[in-house]
């Protein structure tokens, strides 16, 4: 299974729990090589992994993780796309039975189905995962905004970063009510823009609810081919990635990555950014635009400790399927000023952004500590200015980059970099 089908799994349980009302809790970094889902509802506390194909060997790793954080599920689930076999069956009842009460392994329509999803969909089907994001992101829009983590109101900056707690609708639906939902979308009765269904592949709902409160048009919103001022850009890279593809078998590296990929995603939304692109192992999001608060600074930055937290976490779960030992970690640039703001899509909005604050943050990436965060000099500034206690904590330390280490800038940089042993400042209660 590739990866861009993974995430489609994922994707599509990911909304049907959002559409069902689970009230969802997020997934600790330690267990998030273990553990996809966490929910509750009436039958108690589920846990759900996604595998593209479970390795076997690993489940015994896989189950002690869980255990050693101490979690423990009323029900906990295994979701493949294939119909396992008895031993396999087998080994998950052998090393998970003191995880959990109830143990299923199901495939990804068994498990909609045990969700109460009707026996018409497919939600392996291309189309039926249109309707269903389409119906995910019409209810998400349709919430009132305290039940959205980090939603601002229209024009009302943010306060703080968006706090990691459970996230759901007040009152559980019904697989009846979702059933006329989907019906509805796929009817045509709800009308939900296909542009917002698209947009939310990028940025979280506070956005798209701020684009449909604007009243404006998305060119006018999103400032399309013209410049945005201000704007904080945020640049991830993994240390010896190239190493990796050569060493790692190629089933462990998709998995890795696919987990990466989507948790980067989340982590993204769950800030108040905007995902620009994925290149390779590389991660590019924008903060502090369309919306600007004073906020952005702390809640960018806290995403960059989190993703370096998240690549520890993946990146060690993957050294373990490996003989060789490769030194691994994250390096994250961040650079601040103009950006121009581009539509590259064809049939909808497809945003990303250029200009010289994007290369300048690429060049401070390449030059930051491993596990650590370069910083700019305006973005230094910008921080002391809107959260200097944060920056007081952080205590960067100067330095100065010489521009031949600076490829495209033609003088030399003033930069602050934030060491692995401060971020702990960020990622309090995350």
């Amino acid at each position: 299974m590739s990866i861009a089908s993974y995430l489609n799994m994922q994707s599509a349980v990911g909304h049907l729990l959002s559409l069902l009302g689970k009230t969802q809790h997020p997934v600790p970094f330690a267990l998030q090589s273990s553990v996809n889902f966490i929910y509750e509802d009436e039958g108690g506390r589920t846990g759900v992994d996604i595998r593209s194909k479970v390795p076997s060997a690993m489940l015994n790793i896989m189950a002690d993780k869980i255990r050693r954080h101490g979690e423990h599920f009323d029900t906990f689930i295994m979701v493949t796309p294939y119909v396992p076999n008895p031993e396999e069956v087998g080994l998950l009842h052998t090393n998970y039975q003191d995880i959990a009460d109830t143990l299923k392994w199901l495939t990804v329509d068994d498990y909609a189905r045990e969700m109460g999803l009707a026996e018409q969909y497919d939600i392996a089907s291309p189309e039926f995962q249109k309707t269903l994001k389409a119906a995910s992101v019409a209810m998400a829009l349709a919430r009132p905004r305290d039940t959205v983590p980090g939603a601002p109101a229209a024009g009302t900056p943010s306060q703080g970063q968006p706090a990691a707690s459970a996230s759901g609708p007040s009152t559980p639906v019904t697989p009846e009510q979702v059933t006329s939902i989907l019906e509805s979308v796929r009817q045509g009765r709800t009308k939900i823009p296909m542009e917002y269904v698209h947009l939310a592949r990028k940025m979280p709902p506070s956005i798209i609810r701020a684009l449909m409160d604007s009243q404006q048009d998305s060119e006018a919103f999103f400032r399309i081919g013209s410049s945005a001022q201000d704007a904080i850009i945020v640049i991830t890279d993994i240390k010896n990635f190239s190493a990796l593809v050569r060493t790692a078998a190629p089933q462990d590296l998709n998995e890795a990555l696919s987990r990466y990929y989507r948790e980067a995603k989340r982590l993204i939304d769950q800030h108040g950014g905007i995902l620009d692109k994925f290149m390779g192992d590389s991660v590019l999001a924008v903060f502090n635009y369309p919306l600007r608060d004073d906020s952005a600074y702390h809640r960018a930055l806290a995403f960059a400790a989190n993703i370096i937290l998240l690549g520890k976490q993946v990146l060690g779960d993957l050294q373990q399927s490996m003989d060789e030992t490769i030194a691994m970690g994250t390096r994250v640039g961040i650079a601040s000023g103009e950006i121009w703001v581009l539509n590259i899509g064809l049939d909808d909005i497809d945003l990303t952004f250029v200009g010289d604050k994007i290369n300048l943050a690429a060049r401070l990436e390449k030059n930051c500590a491993t596990n650590g965060i370069l910083l700019s000099n305006i973005t230094r500034r910008k921080l002391d200015a809107a959260s200097p206690d944060l920056s007081q904590q952080l205590n960067p330390t100067r330095r100065v980059l010489q521009k031949t280490a600076m490829k495209g800038q033609e003088s030399d940089i003033l930069s602050w970099q934030i060491d692995e042993s401060a971020l702990g400042a960020l990622v309090e209660g995350n």
